[in-house]
């Protein structure tokens, strides 16, 4: 049991580490992972790092396909969100300058988060078929599942919800009142693209504390979309 007293140890310490770095992060994750890596940080170093600690970690907390794949699809789908509200973060309207200070917190820290739990399964940050996670599980499926795999399956490097490169450049040259309504156009289809994964997750992953988190995430996305729609339906004047 000592390996993975050490190894656990170990990873705490670096779950700490990074989320303390990212928590409040207003640019987008890859920057952000580069600081990590610049900083020598405990990610990339000491017990944790070691073949033996990681296979003893994984032994007693062995994730699944969904764990893994969950946890790189919400950073990358975490990384536009970031990027999204950085670029009204100084917006005349007060709401939306508080909604990109609540989504930089929360999803920055939840990006250190992930990242920890991927560094301790010894998996990448990221990877290009973004979805195709979503097709490996083992577990029975519901109706549900089933069209949510399919629409994935349709284009499994797409991550669904985000915004296209053309929305992103029309959200940066738009005046105050569009930019404010785009944005929380583009924020709440995010959010219900996040919603989706998460309940998926909720059901095949096989840590609790991956289950536990993504049951989070669509707490607290939830009444943000609701709070955006709210805004959208009977704001104004939103500059």
């Amino acid at each position: 049991m000592r390996p993975f007293k050490t190894a656990a140890a170990a990873a705490l310490i670096a779950l700490t580490a990074v989320a303390g770095l990212l928590s409040g992060v207003s640019v987008p994750v890859d920057a952000a992972i580069e600081g990590v890596r610049a900083r020598g940080s405990l990610l990339a170093s000491d017990t944790f790092s070691s073949s033996a600690s990681r296979s003893a970690f994984n032994t007693v907390l062995a994730p699944n396909p969904t764990d893994i794949g969950f946890a790189q699809s919400m950073i990358a789908h975490h990384n536009q969100a970031l990027y999204l509200a950085m670029l009204v973060q100084n917006h005349p309207n007060p709401y939306i300058r508080n909604l990109s200070q609540t989504v930089r917190q929360k999803q920055g820290h939840e990006t250190g988060l992930m990242l920890g739990w991927l560094n301790a399964w010894g998996a990448a940050p990221m990877t290009l078929d973004n979805m195709a996670w979503v097709n490996q599980t083992t577990r029975e499926l519901s109706a549900e599942d089933v069209l949510f795999i399919s629409r994935c399956a349709a284009n499994p490097a797409q991550m669904p919800g985000q915004a296209s490169a053309s929305e992103i450049e029309k959200l940066k040259k738009a005046q105050p009142d569009e930019q404010a309504r785009l944005f929380l156009q583009y924020m709440k289809r995010h959010h219900e693209a996040a919603l989706e994964m998460a309940a998926f997750a909720s059901r095949h992953a096989s840590l609790s504390f991956v289950r536990s988190f993504s049951l989070s995430v669509i707490k607290e996305q939830g009444r943000e979309i609701a709070s955006m729609s709210h805004v959208l339906a009977t704001a104004q004047n939103l500059k």
